[in-house]
């Protein structure tokens, strides 16, 4: 102990001695009277500028050699004296009460220490928890508009940026004197820093009048939380939840309606011109069947036809037994389908080519709008390529007559690149749905996403955003809200688009779908249908199709079109929902858990869905009325959690 208690000693006789003399050398160079006057007037103690600042000017630009310079010394030189006297008053001061009150004294400075403690733990409180927001959004906008400002990079980002921790608005004052920019940078000057606070679709507004000029962002009405296919009213006939029945009857044939954004804008991209091919990435929970649910019905309403591609067998109950719809629901339906569109894009491509004339007019129809869908493309990626090492591996066990050698790389595999890679002129689009739209989810190949050019996400970290959409735009934080997802066109000018996706329920997705009149190719038609018999045909009167009711709202908004041969039967039992994944993980005991749960649906005025019929022991439910109903109270549940 004694030997530390010296080595203490020593290093502070050490250093006393080195600024001593340290101190002694300014003096016997400079001169008391020059340090003294550069020390109370805010001058370094040289002599020397180190900005271009005066006495009443603040400095701009720093005068070293490193082109840096301390904070203070941007300050008006009347500012930085007035700290220095400020100063050294205080210790003169402190000084002389220890000698002649040293008892008030002492009292006086544990008072004023404490509660410099207490404000400084307030202040360094509130600086933790701001540390994040200055990190990710006030630093990095200073940093980036600082000089354009004509503001220091030294200077405090606080001394011209009010920006709050929910950003949902920010202030940046130029000070006085500033030049003023010219009309083109000020728009440059208001994208940068909407894009880096993550402001999308951000009110800019410009102050000039007055000593300051000031650049105001203000966020826009933020999307509606909830949207629907008609939307809803109240008794008044104001709007309360909107709908998306008007913008799809209206809208163009290659058009997509998704949903509404900011400032109740609705949301739409196109077949035609944003791009044939859709991704979608999102979380488990986040509402990709939702928003599969909102496009594929309007491609088949105006004539289109479609295929889904479903490894979990049991994404879309509303699209089984449709007849403009192909349900691939295990892989070996999967890998054929693929196989098929193979041939069917070779098809369409050769009737091009003989159908257009010199002047590149298409005359003839090389058949109908056909949407793709791929669920959950990570896990089908994985099983495909396992079928295929399956059957390469029979195939190899086959005599050598018999071997159809087959290529090494699977063919469905391969018809999924070539359909990514052509699809606008043949009226083929695929709408990739992923949790995380890897390179390896696309078949090993980056070249397939590039043709994504309509992107959906909800529920992405970092990796994914600067992936699909590119490090180069700030990413605004994912919401909590489901259906709330960025919409992003490659190549907009606008960027991501925050969007509320319309909820549609299966009953009115599936009329929607009923409404189109084309039907899939008879190579397909053992895809449209399920094991057991079909219900009896049933006569029904034609009623107006969906896209005539416009001027007539008090119409049916939804008309179904009979197929002919009668609807399919698509019933379920609790025992059969429960193995497809269709209930909640949470009902240890689906049947009990489903009885109770119809029970608190009646006494709280929710539908629930009736007993068609019987399979053995089992009550049989219509699969839609089913799949809504389970929607519906797991939303209710969520809302009240």
């Amino acid at each position: 102990m004694p030997a530390l208690l010296l080595i203490l000693v020593l290093l502070m006789v050490f250093a006393v001695y080195g600024v001593a003399g340290h101190l002694d050398g300014r003096v016997r160079r400079h001169g008391p009277h020059a340090l003294a006057w550069r020390w109370f007037s805010g001058a370094a103690h040289h002599g020397k500028p180190l900005t271009d600042r005066g006495w009443l000017r603040p400095g701009r630009k720093a005068l070293t050699p490193t082109g840096h310079a301390h904070r203070r010394y941007y300050l008006p030189r009347w500012q930085h004296a007035t700290w220095r006297t400020g100063y050294t008053l205080v210790a003169a001061v402190t000084g002389a009460g220890l000698l002649l009150q040293q008892s008030r004294t002492l009292a006086y400075l544990a008072v004023t220490g404490g509660a410099g403690c207490a404000y400084g733990g307030v202040r360094g409180w509130g600086r933790l928890q701001s540390w994040e927001h200055r990190r990710n959004y006030v630093r990095p906008l200073h940093v980036r508009l600082a000089s354009k400002a004509g503001i220091p990079v030294a200077a405090r980002p606080e001394s011209w940026l009010e920006i709050p921790r929910d950003r949902s608005y920010a202030v940046l004052t130029w000070p006085q004197g500033a030049p003023l920019p010219k009309p083109q940078e000020r728009d440059e000057i208001a994208s940068a820093a909407a894009s880096t606070l993550g402001m999308g679709g951000a009110r800019k507004t410009w102050q000039l009048t007055g000593p300051e000029m000031k650049l105001h962002l203000t966020l826009p009405v933020p999307c509606p939380a909830h949207v629907t296919l008609r939307g809803e009213t109240d008794e008044d006939g104001n709007v309360t939840v909107p709908g998306i029945l008007e913008e799809i009857r209206t809208a163009g044939v290659n058009d997509l309606i998704l949903g509404i954004g900011q400032e109740s804008r609705t949301t739409q991209v196109s077949l035609q011109n944003d791009s044939p091919h859709l991704a979608l990435s999102a979380d488990s929970g986040k509402g990709k069947s939702v928003v599969v649910r909102c496009i594929l019905p309007q491609v088949l309403l105006r004539g289109g036809i479609a295929a889904i591609l479903d490894n979990k067998l049991v994404s879309h109950p509303w699209a089984r037994g449709l007849p403009n719809v192909a349900y691939c629901d295990d892989i070996a339906k999967i890998h054929d389908f693929l196989v098929y569109l193979d041939d069917e894009l070779d098809r369409r491509a050769r009737f091009i080519r003989g159908h257009t004339d010199v002047y590149g007019n298409l005359t003839g129809n090389p058949g109908p709008r056909m949407m793709i869908v791929l669920e959950e493309l990570n896990l089908m990626m994985n099983r495909l390529r396992t079928y295929w090492a399956e059957l390469l591996s029979e195939d190899k066990s086959l005599p050598k007559d018999m071997r159809e050698n087959l290529p090494a790389m699977s063919p469905a595999i391969r018809a999924m690149e070539n359909a990514s890679y052509i699809g606008r002129e043949l009226k083929v689009h695929l709408l990739f749905v992923s949790q995380r739209l890897s390179a390896k989810a696309t078949a090993g190949s980056g070249d397939v996403r590039m043709n994504m050019g309509t992107r959906i996400l909800a529920g992405y970290d970092a990796a994914t955003w600067d992936m699909l959409v590119g490090k180069e735009t700030p990413m605004p934080p994912a919401s909590k809200i489901r259906g709330r997802m960025q919409v992003n066109v490659k190549g907009g000018t606008g960027g991501p688009v925050e969007t509320q996706i319309a909820f549609l329920t299966h009953e009115q997705a599936r009329q929607l779908a009923e409404s189109g009149t084309a039907r899939v190719p008879w190579k397909l038609r053992h895809l449209t249908e399920f094991d057991g018999p079909d219900v009896p045909a049933a006569e029904a009167p034609e009623q107006p199709d969906l896209l005539r009711n416009a001027s007539q709202p008090q119409a049916a908004a939804i008309a179904a079109v009979p197929h002919g041969a009668g609807p399919v039967r698509n019933w379920t039992t609790v025992r059969q929902a429960q193995e497809a994944g269709m209930l909640p993980r949470t009902w240890t005991k689906p049947g009990g858990a489903f009885r109770t749960a119809k029970s608190r649906a009646k006494k709280a005025g929710i539908p629930v869905p009736e007993v068609k019929g019987m399979r053995g022991t089992e009550a049989a439910y219509d699969a839609i009325e089913f799949a809504d109903f389970i929607e519906t109270i797991t939303a209710a549940k969520e809302r009240k959690s």
